[in-house]
């Protein structure tokens, strides 16, 4: 008889069993006998284990949650859980083929992000062992791959060139320290990076996917080989609370082919916006403030973004749209994300949020979304960019945005961002 205590909705594509070689063990303190076991794992994913016992232990059963188990590997390293028992499976006993013993499955269901990252690292190395998660790496090694592999080129760098300093020391920051808000992905061949992708927890619960790039003359299939990483690393991870990672987030130009086949076309396959959507910006660049103050005359007003104008936003999307994207940018409600600001100092980098309304007469005509962190977070500088959600184009033009943003740059004392608009009345 097969017993099973559903833990998490079925699906579709299940996380990998790996039987790695040696097998850890497990370790954990009985929550009912107060026994202390000690056993060894019969395979191993990201998201749970397998073991298996006789049928006269009664160690486990459907539903039971064991805290403070260690998971330790050949003394090398261990990571701590808690886990619950997710079914039982009658199997044939490998030393009597007359007798039966069972494999119980079992689940995180707590374990932190250093410690789950740990795991994966683990795994995906079992797997291939050219790739690598958040391992360190020399800087001059990736800053020569992103040139190598034309990731940076000639107008990229002109941009980059007066920020260079601030920029080494967020890639600092970003690849030689522990973060929980950070990953990268790379496939290296003989200490030579072939590919490299990278994501960042930008929002409360959501993770920006960038900076993927390859380097083709030093492996053809890297490329795809971090994509299909970053897809198992992501299909292990959203289901835990300690990874905040609810959604995944990509900029791409419709018209550069891979990303738009690749994430453009995984959205129209799915072709459910509440599972996967798309949505569509205009690009600008601003640059340098045009007023610093409101003109008495002007009967526009720029205010602090407040509860009644998210429910109008959220309303109005609902309406034309019905997507992920307010969920996706935390624009059902008005915090700045103390949380998050807090993970990215521990991380030593900053980040800031500010919420704008802009209003003609009283009348919400758009939303405008301001983000402040390090220079080259994202090398295409859109982790510092300002988002305008427009929902009513009556009256509002080009220049009206400009004097917003003008004002804005005056207020925050920032000069020469990347702006992006979002029309949601078309």
């Amino acid at each position: 008889v097969y017993k099973r205590q559903q833990r998490y909705k079925s699906k579709k594509f299940r996380s990998n069993r790996i039987d790695t070689s040696p097998l850890p063990n497990i370790s954990f303190k009985h929550p009912f006998t107060n026994r202390f076991f000690d056993l060894k794992i019969a395979n191993l994913s990201g998201l749970g284990f397998s073991v298996k016992t006789n049928p006269s232990s009664n160690l486990f059963l459907p539903g039971l949650i064991l805290p403070g188990v260690e998971m330790k590997f050949a003394n090398s390293f261990k990571v701590s859980f808690t886990a619950q028992v997710i079914y039982e499976k009658p199997i044939k006993s490998e030393k009597d083929e007359l007798k039966e013993d069972f494999l119980y499955g079992l689940s995180f269901i707590n374990i932190s992000s250093d410690d789950h990252l740990k795991l994966l690292s683990f795994l995906h190395q079992a797997g291939d062992s050219n790739l690598y998660i958040n391992n360190s790496l020399d800087m001059d090694l990736l800053w020569k791959f992103l040139f190598d592999s034309n990731f940076i080129y000639p107008e990229k760098y002109q941009f980059l060139q007066s920020q260079k300093e601030e920029i080494k020391n967020t890639y600092q920051n970003l690849y030689s320290k522990k973060s929980d808000i950070a990953r990268h992905f790379t496939y290296q061949e003989n200490e030579t990076i072939a590919s490299h992708l990278a994501m960042i927890r930008y929002y409360d619960n959501t993770w920006l996917i960038h900076h993927h790039a390859s380097n083709r003359r030093v492996s053809f299939r890297a490329g795809l080989m971090v994509l299909n990483q970053i897809g198992i690393f992501s299909n292990d991870s959203y289901g835990l609370y300690s990874n905040h990672m609810n959604y995944l987030l990509c900029f791409f130009r419709p018209e550069n082919k891979f990303p738009n086949r690749v994430f453009g076309g995984a959205a129209r396959k799915i072709n459910d916006n509440m599972k996967c959507c798309l949505e569509s910006f205009s690009y600008f660049h601003f640059k340098g403030r045009l007023e610093s103050e409101l003109n008495e005359s002007w009967a526009w007003g720029l205010t602090k973004t407040d509860s009644a104008d998210l429910e109008e936003l959220q309303a109005f999307y609902s309406y034309k749209s019905s997507g992920l994207m307010l969920k996706a940018l935390d624009l059902e409600n008005s915090s700045n994300g103390k949380d998050l600001y807090k993970a990215f100092v521990e991380s030593g980098l900053k980040r800031y949020r500010h919420l704008f309304s802009l209003k003609y007469q009283g009348h919400l005509k758009a939303i405008i979304m301001v983000n402040i962190t390090n220079a080259g977070l994202n090398l295409s500088d859109l982790t510092n960019a300002t988002t305008v959600i427009v929902i009513d184009q009556d009256k509002l033009n080009h220049d009206i945005i400009e004097m917003a943003l003008s004002l804005i740059s005056a207020q925050l004392n920032i000069d020469d961002f990347p702006v992006l608009v979002c029309l949601l009345y078309t």
